[in-house]
């Protein structure tokens, strides 16, 4: 039997139990006499704390985990019907496209995961809640009442196709895949295994897997294919037998090298034992085929649950052997520390959404949270109870919420979440301790903390303010949150989170959590609309489209003329003119729009501008100088510029250039920083609020997930504005720096800022040509960089697509007037040529322009 002990909240008394280990012959350890024997002492011991617990995990609500041949044919069969159920459950995966069920999010789920949870200090207790969570979703989503299985992999070493596991009766997880002829076997040096093909009997050989595999080019792409299995008794005996489940319990005496051991990394345990490949590698290939050896989608693969079940019970047998001293982890969070990342502690987070809130890694093991030092109140403390006075700390948002991340300091938001998880406690808290109805080692824990609190009299108002600070915060964080519909009446709502005036709600508090954390980027609020509302990025984004155009129309006047050189220009001179002042007053607008908002930018004190308003802006000063620079090039090219659009252009160019690399300055990484730490403390900043002390109530949650989408937009967006908008600005200001310097030659040489005619205005040398071509093609795929850095904005959610407000109607409205004239314009021509005769084409075209007024062509 084994103890399920995954995520319950535990307060053991007294110390724990550290067992005598008793010393097996190889015939025992190879019989199984060995570990069962170890698996009765961890039971026993387990039993021995939970029996002497008062709140949490106590002995009556236990559960016990059994070997699937130890289940009763009723429990079987609903377990397997179980899964099927979550087959056939919609998927809760927004945006994945192969996402079709419940089941398929597992995958998901482990496939964002698996850099992240194996060959890392997460592998066995990250798999021990993930176990947990599809147990619970059986229970909850498809009405699973048995025991949770595991499979005792060496007990059908051998005879792995007669296991009742995976021997095709209507009681097992289905048979065998058909026999495949020439099928090589998962791990190199094995014999082949007896399948490789579709599932060919009992549950299961009818559904299908929907995502998948990782060697596809769209992994997350809907692929629809049966579940095959290639069952391999040679890979199960010499690497998943008894002998080898026993000496990983037996011969490592340090978490290091259980989890290294148990993962085959090629540790070596006491005595120099050699754990060979490892029983994590020998269950999965055991099983191979499709999904089941691969290693990002194997938990689409039914039997995965009970491998890893059988793994998570050789863990709770090792820890309960030796209690007090096998209560860590080892190493850090990426997979053989690659990308390097820091150790890993237990309060770092793991992270299951959207199938689960994320948890951290010590709640999946802790079991002294009200230990006589070290404990719920201690954590939350750098000092003792009367350097910390944790009632005062409480009292106000602007010291609950403190966060070192947001005021740019070292720190890991860990210290910040033990606070707040004793401030929500410290009202309960004390009230049970005046009742005298906390147990008494729970007082003893507590006592030092709570009898510092404020005179009798205050009390009350003290537990009033604590309540308030813990729970004012979450909710207006919700309500300010872009994806805030449930945070009124449902929730986040104070009703929901808030027993009485001196007592939250704790389990509102953790469902309210539970909704803000799991938001992604629906827990911030939206960005300024004065700086990227939806009217404002839509006008930046019309910026650089009417650039492409105004190049476009120019290129198509070229080219003609170049075709056909003898063709009357008359027409054309007249429409080619009306285009370059399309382009003269479009040039204008940009350069009048940009600089002003340049200037706003300077004199609200740019060097105080946080990381926030950097992601934003840094986008906005880049398409004041491509665009600008752009049209520039083309003034000069057909020789329409003047010196006052090269001093406008150069000033816009100036302005624009420090704003962009004082925020610039902002995108390193300091000194110890990751990028994980850099996006969180985006995060904090874009959702601090007045309710919170001017911090955020964000901070409260766990470290964003570096396997989420919304962690993975936060780093492509910093890398779009890190490597991108270096190179749009220096391209720029070497074309500005040319067109400028040709401007001055020109007019040293005495030549004309500006003709008239057409021919004289497209005729350029053949090197002139060849490199304004190039020039120009240069600069439309840096337009299509801009676009993509100003998408910065979309990517992390920030622009309110609905935020149509008068501000927003107005900034599109800029290039409105320069359009408008140049469409004024061609309508009289074609009107006076279309509708009038000859004779009366002079005075209609005079009152054509009391009307619309042409721009004057002349300098």
């Amino acid at each position: 039997m084994l103890v399920h002990t995954v995520t319950a909240v535990v307060a053991f008394a007294g110390a724990a139990l550290s067992a005598v280990i008793p010393t097996f012959t190889q015939a025992q350890i190879d019989s199984g006499e060995a570990i069962r024997q170890l698996g009765k002492i961890a039971y026993d011991n387990a039993m021995a704390r939970a029996a002497k617990a008062t709140s949490g995990c106590t002995k009556d609500k236990v559960k016990i985990r059994k070997e699937w041949r130890n289940m009763t044919l009723t429990d079987r069969k609903a377990f397997q019907e179980g899964i099927t159920c979550l087959m056939e459950k919609p998927s809760r995966n927004k945006g994945i496209a192969g996402a079709k069920s419940a089941w398929d999010d597992y995958g998901v789920l482990h496939y964002y995961q698996t850099p992240y949870v194996h060959n890392n200090a997460l592998f066995l207790l990250w798999h021990r809640h993930y176990n947990w969570v599809l147990e619970h979703d059986l229970e909850d989503l498809c009405g699973y009442k048995g025991v949770f299985p595991y499979w005792e992999w060496g007990l059908d070493c051998g005879n792995i196709n007669k296991s009742p596991v995976f021997d095709g009766t209507e009681y097992s997880l289905g048979g065998n895949g058909e026999a495949v002829r020439g099928s090589r076997p998962a791990i190199g040096g094995a014999k082949p295994g007896s399948g490789g093909g579709c599932l060919k009997s009992g549950p299961f050989s009818k559904n299908t897997v929907n995502i998948g595999p990782n060697t596809s080019r769209t992994p997350l792409a809907y692929n629809p294919r049966c579940i095959k299995r290639d069952l391999n008794d040679d890979i199960c005996s010499k690497m998943a037998s008894i002998r080898n489940t026993t000496d990983i319990v037996l011969y490592a005496s340090t978490i290091a090298v259980f989890q290294s051991g148990i993962q085959g990394e090629g540790v070596r345990g006491d005595g120099g034992r050699n754990f060979g490949m490892g029983v994590h590698s020998g269950g999965h290939f055991a099983i191979s085929g499709d999904p089941g050896s691969d290693f990002y989608f194997s938990a689409l693969e039914p039997g995965f649950y009970l491998h890893h079940g059988n793994i998570d019970r050789l863990h709770f047998i090792w820890q309960n052997l030796d209690w007090d001293n096998r209560q860590t982890i080892s190493g850090t969070g990426t997979m053989y520390n690659s990308p390097p990342s820091p150790v890993s502690k237990l309060a770092d987070n793991m992270g299951f959404e959207p199938l689960h809130r994320n948890i951290t890694i010590g709640a999946t093991m802790d079991t002294a949270l009200f230990s006589p030092t070290g404990g719920l109140l201690d954590r939350a403390c750098l000092g003792g109870p009367e350097i910390c006075r944790l009632y005062d700390r409480c009292r106000r948002p602007e010291t609950l919420y403190v966060s070192a991340e947001q005021n740019d300091e070292k720190g890991d938001g860990s210290l910040l979440l033990a606070r707040y998880r004793a401030c929500a406690n410290i009202p309960t808290l004390a009230r049970l301790s005046s009742e005298e109805l906390l147990a008494p080692y729970i007082q003893q824990s507590v006592q030092k903390h709570l009898r510092l609190a404020p005179v009798e009299s205050e009390v009350e108002l003290s537990l009033q303010q604590i309540t308030s600070s813990v729970t004012d915060c979450l909710s207006s964080t919700c309500r300010s949150a872009r994806e805030n519909e449930d945070c009124y009446d449902n929730v986040c709502a104070p009703v929901h989170i808030i027993s009485n005036s001196t007592s939250p709600n704790l389990v509102g508090i953790n469902d309210c959590l539970w909704n803000i954390c799991n938001a992604g980027t629906g827990a911030l609020p939206w960005a300024d609309a004065d700086i990227v509302g939806i009217g404002v990025f839509s006008s930046y984004v019309m910026q650089c489209a009417l650039s492409v155009i105004l190049w476009v129309g120019l290129a198509l006047f070229t080219l003609h003329r170049h075709h056909k050189p003898n063709h009357p220009v008359s027409s054309k001179n007249t429409h080619f003119a009306s285009w370059i002042d399309l382009l003269l007053e479009f040039h204008k607008a940009q350069c009048y729009f940009s600089g002003t908002l340049m200037i706003a930018v300077i004199v609200s004190n740019i060097f105080s501008i946080d990381l926030v308003i950097a992601f934003l802006i840094i986008p906005l000063a880049t398409n004041s100088i491509l665009p600008i620079v752009f049209s520039y090039f083309l003034l000069v090219s057909y020789r329409a510029s003047s010196s006052a659009i090269a001093i406008l252009t150069t000033v816009v160019y100036i302005l624009s250039s420090i704003v962009y690399w004082i925020l610039y300055s902002h995108l390193p990484l300091s000194l110890g920083m990751t990028r994980g730490d850099m996006y969180k403390r985006f995060r904090l900043k874009a959702s601090s609020i007045s309710a919170c002390g001017e911090y955020s109530g964000l901070a409260v949650c766990p470290a964003v997930n570096p396997g989420s989408p919304e962690f993975q937009e936060g780093i492509e967006a910093r890398r779009y504005l890190r490597v991108l908008t270096p190179l749009i600005w220096g391209w720029a200001t070497v074309v500005l720096l040319a067109m400028l310097a040709y401007s001055a030659y020109a007019r040293v040489r005495g030549k004309r800022w500006r003709v008239e005619n057409l021919e004289k205005m497209v005729s350029r040398p053949g090197l002139l040509d060849v490199v304004f071509w190039a020039t120009s093609v240069i600069f439309l795929a840096g337009v299509g960089m801009q676009i993509s850095v100003l998408s910065t904005a979309i990517k992390l959610g920030m622009v309110d697509a609905m935020g149509w407000s008068f501000g927003q109607v107005v900034a599109v409205t800029i290039w409105i007037p320069p359009v408008l004239e140049y469409a004024c314009g061609e309508l009289k021509w074609f009107f006076s040529t279309e509708f009038q005769t000859e004779g009366r084409e002079k005075d209609d075209r005079a009152e054509a322009e009391q009307y619309c007024p042409v721009a004057d062509t002349e300098q």
